[in-house]
C-alpha cells in the first residue's frame, strides 16, 4: 500500500513538472525568446517608452527579429531598453540604425521598430547602443485631433452666421440680381480706361513743357 502511494506521488510530481515545463515553453515560444537559436543583445536609450513592456516584439524594417529583454530606468530622463535579437541580424543591423517605439495597428500592443540608417557604417555587435527617436504618442495625437475638430466646428459656426446674415440682407441680393449691373460695370470700366488715356496724355504734355523750360525753349522759358 505504501509503495503504491509513493508511486502515485512520483507520477504526480512528474506530471506537474511536465505541465510546468510545457507552460514555460509555450510562453517563451509565444514571446519569441529564440530558445533554439542563437541571439545577441542591443541597447537603446529613450526618454519615454510610451507603454513598452518586457516581451514586446522587436522589428527591423517591419520584420520580426527579436523581443524586448528588459526595460530599466537609469534616471529621471533616461530609460534603457535591452533587446534580444536573432543572431542572423548581426550581419544586417548597423550601428547607425534607429530604434523607435510604435504600435501594432492603431490601438494594438507596443512594438520596438528598428530602421536602417541612411548610410552604411560598421555592423552593430553584442551590447552596442543604437540611436533612438521619440514618436508621437497616441493620446497626444487624439488630443490634437480633438482640438482641431473644435477649431473646425468654430469656423463652421462663424461661416453659418455670416451666411445667415447675407441671406437676410435683401439689398445685397437685389443688387446682385440687377440685370443692369453688368452694363454699368462695363461702362465704368470704359470710362476708367478713357480717363487713363487722358491722364497719360496730360502727363506727356507736362513732361514736354518741363523739358522746354529746362532747355530754354518755348514761351514759358
Amino acid at each position: 500500500m505504501a509503495k503504491r502511494v509513493v508511486n502515485n506521488l512520483k507520477l504526480g510530481f512528474f506530471v506537474i513538472a511536465g505541465l510546468a515545463f510545457l507552460v514555460v515553453l509555450l510562453y517563451m515560444l509565444g514571446k519569441n525568446k529564440q530558445i533554439f537559436g542563437s541571439s545577441y543583445e542591443l541597447k537603446a536609450y529613450f526618454s519615454d517608452v510610451s507603454g513598452l513592456v518586457k516581451g514586446n516584439n522587436v522589428r527591423f524594417s517591419g520584420i520580426q527579429v527579436g523581443t524586448v529583454k528588459s526595460i530599466d530606468i537609469i534616471n529621471d530622463t533616461t530609460i534603457q531598453v535591452i533587446m534580444t535579437i536573432s543572431k542572423k541580424m548581426e550581419k544586417i543591423i548597423h550601428q547607425n540604425a534607429i530604434a523607435s517605439v510604435g504600435t501594432e495597428g492603431l490601438v494594438g500592443n507596443k512594438v520596438l521598430n528598428i530602421v536602417p540608417g541612411k548610410s552604411k557604417t560598421i555592423l552593430a555587435k553584442e551590447n552596442d547602443v543604437i540611436a533612438s527617436k521619440s514618436t508621437i504618442d497616441t493620446d497626444q495625437m487624439l488630443n490634437s485631433l480633438y482640438k482641431s475638430n473644435e477649431n473646425i466646428l468654430g469656423i463652421t459656426n462663424d461661416l453659418k452666421t455670416i451666411t445667415d446674415r447675407i441671406n437676410r440682407n435683401n439689398g445685397l441680393w437685389e443688387l446682385l440680381a440687377d440685370k443692369t449691373l453688368p452694363n454699368n460695370i462695363k461702362s465704368s470700366l470704359i470710362n476708367i480706361q478713357a480717363s487713363t488715356v487722358k491722364v497719360s496724355a496730360l502727363v506727356d504734355n507736362i513732361n514736354s513743357i518741363v523739358y522746354d523750360v529746362k532747355h530754354n525753349k518755348g514761351t514759358m522759358s
